[in-house]
């Protein structure tokens, strides 16, 4: 087995891994937790990384090819469910979300309609409500964008190039991001 297929059956595991975690409430718990009883749900792709909303109401799954979408997964009382698939242009990976919870953001690679990788922003409110207009055109930083992070104080993302060795920074405010230099 070649490097490549090890490491993502590798990162297909750890991400199924955390959004079982996430689901079943181990992991990013909010002030309105809501932990279902021991439940798996499968997807049409694997599961990279998951992020719950500020208010603990949705986790939010990212999922590689075949799928390319975001899973939106509402928790209820007793068990949660995927209320939405949100496509992508591309297999996604990493997912930051912003701190008031109205923007996902998810790192993107090709293949799919990226033509070439980067991030996508969603809106999250229209992504719970399946509005086709809650991805945002693709901010492309490189083609094997593999993990986002939001500065602290909001201003700017961080995206780590899995194969390129290095991160790209961009200045987050709206409605359009402007590019940062290149961090080696």
């Amino acid at each position: 087995m070649d490097t490549s297929s090890k490491n993502n059956r590798f990162r297909a595991m750890l991400g199924a891994t955390f959004v079982a975690a996430s689901i079943l409430g181990i992991v990013g718990k909010s002030p309105a937790q809501i932990n279902p009883v021991q439940q798996q749900i499968a997807f049409a792709g694997p599961p990279f990384a998951a992020i719950t909303s500020p208010d603990g109401k949705y986790v939010f799954v990212s999922l590689g090819q075949p799928a390319n979408s975001i899973a939106v997964i509402r928790q209820n009382k007793t068990f949660a469910e995927v209320v939405q698939n949100v496509p992508v242009c591309g297999g996604a990976d990493g997912l930051a979300m912003t701190k008031d919870g109205r923007y996902l953001i998810a790192a993107v690679q090709p293949p799919g309609t990226c033509p070439s990788g980067g991030v996508q922003i969603i809106d999250v409110k229209k992504a719970i409500a399946g509005d086709s207009t809650a991805v945002m055109p693709t901010i492309q930083t490189d083609h094997t964008a593999i993990e986002v992070a939001i500065s602290p104080d909001q201003k700017l993302l961080f995206v780590a190039n899995e194969h390129s060795g290095s991160l790209t920074g961009r200045t987050l405010h709206e409605p359009g991001y402007r590019q940062r230099d290149r961090l080696q």
